[in-house]
């Protein structure tokens, strides 16, 4: 294993000084933003978060996906076949038919994930094992021929300059890429992330934080140390619009509690492309999001929306309802209902074209007598079958 030199060291590295430069303002009272409202340069900002992004560790299960270990767990799985059959528009089946075959811990963890053409062997396996706090912390994919071609894993740490390395190998055994976090200096108010690609420094992220801890500002740097972008997340009450500058995001925050305690956070973001992004958070005073959306403000454009609906004691999810858009045009939704305890009772897809509804299905499930899905069929409005999974069990 071909991993670069000590954490300490990369540690250790000088930060690069950082250019000169005026920040946007905006005019309402801000504070600290939490980083998931970050935009619109999103994917240089989350890069460093980077983690197990390949292999679908997921089963069809009718629960939330928090709720799957649980589920598996309850019915005693250990080995699990979903054989997949898609259908063409005139309601005949297409000629090919998948199959996943999931393993499971005594958790309802899922161990092992492979899957291909069925009749055929398994075209691509997954393997995957946990920490001691149930965290999914090494995955390793093989081919058909049983041979090992990628591993990615994190490293946790509690004490020391580095609070999380993930990295990922090929085949070879030489690291292609790695993330490395670092803790926060409550001296300095600062932290350092890294992030590197076959064997070279590509990014640092330098955040700094007020003594409260929340965040103030990240500087990105390139492979030179020259200064490649700012998030801000300082905003002035008197602030103005002073200079639009091409490598700046000013990220701004605002919170209003009701009677109730629930609590409003509406969030602005800016670049140089003048696009004022907007974030709208409601939870209720348990914390559960109620209300999520993201939008274009200056081309009064809707991103996203999302709702939720609680039972009476507002902890349990009963309901969530999804929209997506493109444009400032809805390209699919959907509307998912949930039981007390979790399992989905119904699940409504509609998928647009051009802001148009081009097709409408849902979801129904069906159980065998332990109560375990025996057959999972997606329809159409008209009846028709989309999709067909059947699961078997050992």
């Amino acid at each position: 294993m071909k991993l670069l030199g000590s954490l300490n060291s990369l540690l250790d590295m000088k930060r690069a000084k950082p250019i000169g430069l005026t920040l946007l303002l905006m005019s309402m009272i801000c504070s600290s933003v939490l980083a998931q409202n970050v935009a619109p340069n999103d994917y240089l900002y989350w890069l460093r978060y980077r983690t197990h992004s390949w292999g679908r560790y997921y089963a069809d299960f009718p629960v939330t996906y928090n709720k799957q270990a649980e589920y598996a767990k309850s019915r005693n799985l250990t080995q699990m076949v979903q054989k997949r059959q898609y259908y063409r528009d005139n309601g005949k089946p297409r000629t090919r038919v998948f199959f996943w075959e999931f393993a499971f811990d005594t958790t309802g963890r899922i161990t092992a994930f492979s899957g291909g053409r069925d009749g055929k062997p398994a075209k691509w396996s997954y393997a995957y094992t946990y920490n001691d706090k149930g965290n999914l912390q090494r995955a390793e994919q093989i081919n058909r021929k049983g041979q090992l071609t990628k591993v990615t894993q994190h490293d946790y740490y509690t004490q020391g300059d580095v609070r999380l390395h993930f990295f990922e190998l090929n085949k070879k055994g030489d690291t292609t890429q790695q993330n490395i976090q670092g803790s926060l200096d409550t001296i300095t108010l600062r932290s350092k992330d890294y992030y590197y690609k076959k064997g070279k420094l590509k990014y640092t992220w330098v955040n700094e934080y007020y003594p409260n801890k929340s965040a103030k500002q990240t500087t990105l740097y390139n492979a030179k140390g020259q200064q490649e972008y700012v998030w801000s997340f300082e905003c002035k009450e008197e602030g103005v619009e002073i200079l639009k500058h091409k490598d700046t995001s000013t990220i701004c925050t605002s919170k209003e509690y009701d009677a109730d305690s629930t609590v409003t956070e509406v969030s602005l973001a800016t670049d140089s492309r003048g696009k004022l992004i907007k974030t709208v958070k409601k939870r209720n005073k348990y914390g559960n999001l109620l209300v999520l959306t993201r939008s274009n403000e200056t081309d009064n454009e809707y991103i996203q929306t999302d709702s939720f609906e609680y039972d009476e004691n507002g902890k349990t999810q009963l309901k969530h309802a999804y929209q997506n858009f493109y444009n400032g045009k809805i390209t699919g939704e959907w509307v998912t209902h949930y039981d007390t305890n979790g399992n989905v009772t119904a699940k409504n897809v509609k998928r647009y074209k051009k802001g148009i509804l081009d097709t409408e299905s849902h979801e129904v499930y069906t159980y065998d007598n332990q109560n375990r899905p025996s057959q999972k069929e997606v329809l159409l409005a008209d009846g028709k079958t989309k999709e067909l999974i059947r699961f078997s069990y050992e």
